[in-house]
């Protein structure tokens, strides 16, 4: 074992790039306390063979060799590259965060490359950990009311020598998928000290009704080893996931404004003229958007009666982005002037503060002045405001 400076001959021989060297120091996320915790030194396209690595000092540090060094050859659209791994074990004796400074590897040719600096955590790893598989599902937070955006979160744990293929827990059938799920991988250990690959998925979801909801199952991973005939064996496993509890509400009564309709976490509301100025016998289109991950619950606000100008209902051709719904009217004045635009206003429910908040656009002048009319394209005829694609008309 090292403990502070040491500089560890290697006598290897190597061949590789000359240029393009470079080195890391590839440890788990989590490091054991009193416990080795296995690493190693990557070097890829070494000019020559490592001859030494200058390990830092460190108080409660100590450092060694283990497991010899091999060579890899990567091959990636006929591209071949060569790479060195060391094996290194480091032991801390003190729980917490852990900064390891760079690492000095010399090489023969008197090349130095250095690793990056690291920060990891310091623990007496996990106890959930043992046998070769561990899987657990999780909704952040885990209550909600209804309409409110969770996250499922699923995490399998496999030891070396594992792998996993698909997640074996997904949303609740009933559940409002609001993304597609995310996958990122790290690493953590066991309480031997053992390195355990973790692989997390999430995805946002939601409830429409209110009751208590789970999400668990059998998550299938692989043991991939070689036979004596060189052939790979693969084992299929199976172990149960500790399952996720969901329980959603209905949002308080308290306060409940009689236009709610459900929208649960922040909205968003824009409204604009096509043209904010005008002349007689022309028209203009006004259009609003309403930004809120629970776009499907909005429906089309109305629009208040205006004195002196006719509103007809158009359809937006093109499809609005997620978490977005976009309404629109051909406005078409009878005559010049100023005509107000109110605001619109939709309510929504803050399920952090428990309270009912409410969006409002801003409200719009459209001015009309004297002139000659041209052509305007409308959603609806002028002369039958009733009719199929006039949904509304107002005067």
């Amino acid at each position: 074992m090292v403990s502070a400076r040491l500089i560890l001959c290697l006598g290897l021989s190597l061949l590789a790039c000359a240029t393009g060297v470079e080195a890391r120091l590839d440890l788990p996320d989590t490091i054991g306390v009193a416990a080795p915790t296995a690493g190693e030194i990557v070097i890829s396209e070494a000019s020559s063979s490592p001859r030494s690595i200058a390990f830092p000092p460190g108080d409660g540090l100590t450092w060694a060799l283990s497991g010899g060094v091999r060579q890899q050859t990567t091959i990636i659209n006929g591209e071949a590259s060569r790479s060195d791994h060391i094996g290194v074990t480091l032991t801390a004796s003190a729980l917490g965060a852990l900064t390891i400074p760079e690492l000095a590897v010399t090489l023969a040719d008197g090349t130095v490359v250095r690793t990056a600096p690291l920060t990891r955590t310091v623990s007496a790893g996990d106890a959930r950990l043992s046998g070769d598989c561990y899987a657990e599902a999780a909704f952040e937070p885990a209550t909600a009311v209804v309409g409110q955006t969770t996250t499922l979160i699923y995490r399998c744990y496999l030891a070396p020598g594992f792998a996993v293929q698909t997640p074996g827990v997904s949303a609740p059938a009933t559940a409002t998928r609001l993304g597609e799920p995310t996958q990122e991988e790290s690493t953590t250990i066991d309480r031997q000290g053992r390195r355990w690959r973790v692989v997390t998925w999430r995805e946002p979801v939601a409830f429409t009704t209110a009751g208590t909801f789970t999400a668990g199952g059998q998550q299938e991973y692989l043991q991939v080893r070689d036979s004596f005939l060189g052939q790979s064996v693969v084992s299929r496993r199976r172990v149960a996931v500790k399952p996720a509890t969901l329980v959603v509400s209905e949002p308080a009564q308290a306060g409940r404004p009689a236009d709610f309709a459900g929208l649960v976490g922040s909205v968003g509301m824009t409204a604009r003229l096509d043209r904010e100025r005008i002349a007689a016998g022309e028209g203009t289109v006004l259009e609003l958007t309403v930004e809120t991950a629970m776009s499907e619950l909005v429906r089309r606000p109305e629009l208040p009666a205006i004195a002196g100008l006719r509103a007809y209902r158009r359809e937006i051709a093109e499809a609005a982005t997620a978490g977005q719904r976009r309404f629109a009217w051909d406005l078409v004045p009878t005559g010049p002037g100023n005509y107000a635009i109110p605001a619109f206003s939709l309510p929504w429910y803050d399920a952090e503060s428990g309270t009912y908040q409410r969006a409002t656009s801003a409200a719009l002048t459209l001015e009309v002045l004297p002139g000659s009319a041209r052509a305007l394209s409308v959603g609806g005829a002028a002369g039958d405001p009733t009719g199929a694609e006039a949904a509304q008309a107002i005067e």
